[in-house]
């Protein structure tokens, strides 16, 4: 019980961190959120701007939870686990499978939960999360595995040439595999999509994404149970970890239709559980690498075009649902939210977009040149739209 209450109060201290943090008037023209901003737009467009902050404070809060819980392995003791039948932890420690997960929740968890039952597994990740978490991966596994016959747990990195291989040669000496279906911050594009062309295409919440079609192509290939498992908070300290039914190899389907098939599903069952709790994704980050391909370029905003009259003496405001501005080191930037392109602006524009992001404006104050195409690129619009 004393452990769960130091648990629970350093959760809260984080909590506390976190939100002086993001509360900061400079978290809206920040790069980072500017990019959580559009890839919400993209694919939860329901949701308000009003809405984005908040979310991305979660996603900030719930990353610095996740590495704080990964060297607690006390947490097992209070987590909930949902839809795991003795069969399929059986399944685990006796058969090699395809273990994969989202970063979704605090999602280590399940790595400590595998290694606390004894599955033998091997991760495949990126060669920079092991460079700067792999000593505490092995130090804290080995600890928890010290009475174990078998090795402790095993890696391998992402980029290493013939990396099909030493996967399956992983699979043929009985052990699993673990991978993350929805990639990593550090990882750049998906390469399997290049060997599967649009195969790596999926619908996710009504929009295109390349995911990695390449974890479920080797379940098929490796005839291998695909077992997936996510983890959510209900609240702070009440953490659940949830495991999807096992797919099984379907020999009646191609490689290519099975891991297209599995993949859309996995996503589709993603899905319900995002919607449900959208600020416990961490991919909001960097989801915009795995776009199929950039959107066609709009001209640039600040180029000066012939617009209509307008009344200068009108009240505007920043147009969130296009545009964010933010800063790298001094340079100032103008982010468009559609089509992820920037545009360098000067310090008096920055300004500018700065102070109407909290308050309207009357561009008639200004003598700005670039203010024209704002206004009619929608850069800045009325207040009252």
């Amino acid at each position: 019980m004393q452990k769960q209450n130091e648990l629970s109060k350093a959760r809260q201290r984080i909590f506390d961190a976190i939100s002086e943090k993001a509360d900061n008037v400079e978290t809206i023209t920040s790069h980072r959120f500017n990019l959580v901003s559009a890839n919400l737009f993209r694919f939860l467009p329901h949701l308000n701007f009003d809405l984005h902050k908040p979310i991305y404070r979660e996603v900030m809060l719930h990353n610095q939870l996740t590495h704080f819980e990964q060297t607690q392995p006390d947490i097992l003791h209070s987590i909930t686990v949902e839809n795991l039948s003795p069969e399929l932890m059986q399944l685990m420690r006796k058969t090699p499978c395809i273990l994969s997960s989202f970063h979704l929740g605090n999602y280590r968890l399940m790595n400590l939960f595998l290694t606390q039952n004894k599955v033998p597994y091997t991760i495949v990740i990126p060669k920079e999360s092991m460079r700067k978490e792999g000593d505490i991966f092995k130090n804290l596994y080995q600890k928890m595995r010290s009475n174990a016959s078998s090795d402790p747990i095993r890696f391998i990195e992402l980029e290493s040439p013939a990396l099909s291989l030493k996967m399956m040669r992983e699979l043929k000496q009985g052990r699993n595999l673990f991978i993350y279906f929805d990639g990593y911050r550090g990882a750049g594009k998906l390469q399997d999509n290049k060997r599967y062309g649009q195969d790596g295409q999926v619908n996710f919440l009504g929009q295109p994404l390349l995911a990695r079609v390449g974890v479920a192509y080797l379940a098929q290939m490796a005839g291998a149970p695909l077992i997936t498992g996510i983890s959510y908070r209900k609240s702070l300290d009440d953490l659940r970890l949830k495991f999807f039914d096992p797919v099984f190899p379907d020999s009646r389907l191609t490689r290519e239709q099975f891991a297209h098939d599995t993949t859309q599903a996995l996503y589709d069952r993603l899905s319900s559980d995002l919607t449900a709790y959208p600020g416990q994704w961490e991919a909001w980050l960097y989801l915009h690498r795995s776009l199929p391909c950039p959107e066609q370029y709009d001209s640039d905003p600040l180029t000066p075009k012939k617009a209509k009259k307008m009344d200068h003496s009108e009240a505007f405001k920043v147009n969130h649902n296009k545009f964010g501005i933010f800063k790298i080191r001094q340079n100032a930037y103008l982010f468009n939210k559609k089509t992820y392109t920037t545009y360098p602006i000067d310090d008096e524009i920055f300004s500018l977009l700065a102070t109407a992001i909290y308050q309207s404006i009357s561009p008639g104050n200004y003598r700005n040149s670039a203010i024209p195409s704002l206004m009619k690129n929608e850069v800045i619009i009325p207040s009252a739209a």
